[in-house]
């Protein structure tokens, strides 16, 4: 039984140990990288967000010209068509004309995903803000614009409103430091404008399939990584599992000495077992006491039947 907790215990350790190293931050000190909590610090101190002059939607002249322009957007389409483009820099340009904290305060701050995919004439070209658990972050190069943008980033991700429904949000300046690629694990804040619905197929979706709709949105971005407080909480965890099971094992060795201590107390003595009788003296006495019931053999049992 020792041995099998011992067992039991140690690969319970190396699953732990496994599963940790399977997180690609314990491994910075081979590479030699700095943390990205430090990295997006140092960068952002160096990189302002840019802010051009230029009007926004609060100038009734945009809004009308935008009005306008929403009237060839099609909802629901895979591929963003040349008619949509006019509409589509504009949002980019009332991005680029105020901060992030001026979109955050216009903002709605309570978004529903379903009022943007039933009704998504009544919400175009009007701020929101959208609190992203963001899964996938991609980087192209945008074609000559009237925005002057060189480089659009896709950002997806899904709020705790949506669940799995995903949200689309376009942004010209990614916030310095924040991970790019297919598969990442990131909290950011928007806040910009909402666009269109845009078509998209899932991961192993069939030719055949439907495309699902994923709310499209142009503007700003705020990257929220709180990488030390996430590496200190999971130390933490890793600490606690770590000392329960060192309790477990201790608590498992205890009660294991103590059945085996109550095991060797009630185990016959060597002063007991003389007097355990042998089956063959037994069987002879019987044997005795058949033949003549009235022998001094019956009067007198053996010692060990006495006791």
């Amino acid at each position: 039984m020792p041995r099998l907790a011992t067992m039991i215990v140690m690969l319970v350790v190396l699953g732990m140990l496994i599963s940790r190293a399977a997180d690609p931050r314990t491994w910075n000190w081979l590479t030699a990288e700095p943390k990205i909590e430090s990295r997006a610090a140092d960068v952002a101190t160096d990189e302002p967000e840019i802010i051009s002059p230029g009007p926004t939607n609060l100038d009734p002249e945009e809004r009308a010209a935008a009005v306008e322009q929403f009237q060839a957007v099609t909802d629901r389409t895979i591929e963003l068509s040349r008619e949509e483009m006019p509409a589509y820099w504009r949002l980019f340009n009332w991005a680029s004309h105020q901060s992030l904290d001026e979109l955050q305060r216009r903002a709605s701050q309570a978004p529903v995903f379903n009022e943007f995919v039933q009704t998504p004439d009544e919400q175009r070209g009007k701020p929101f803000r959208l609190d992203l658990n963001v899964r996938r972050v991609l980087s192209y190069d945008a074609p000559p614009n009237s925005a002057g943008i060189a480089k659009v980033y896709e950002v997806w991700g899904w709020t705790t409103e949506s669940k799995a429904w995903l949200y689309v949000v376009l942004t010209a300046q990614l916030p310095p430091g924040m991970p790019v690629g297919p598969d990442v694990n990131e909290r950011a804040t928007f806040a910009g404008y909402f666009f269109k619905v845009q078509g998209y197929h899932a991961a192993g979706a069939g030719p055949r399939d439907q495309p699902l709709s994923a709310p499209l949105f142009i503007g700003k971005l705020e990257w929220k990584p709180a990488r030390s407080q996430a590496q200190t909480h999971d130390d933490i965890w890793w600490f606690g599992v770590l000392g329960g099971i060192a309790i477990l094992y201790g608590m498992a060795r205890l009660a294991l000495w103590y059945f085996s201590r109550n095991r060797r107390s009630v185990e016959p003595t060597s002063t007991d077992s003389e007097h355990v009788p042998k089956n063959s003296s037994l069987f002879d006495w019987l044997a005795k006491v058949e033949q003549d019931p009235a022998s001094d053999c019956a009067r007198h049992p053996p010692p060990f039947l006495e006791n």
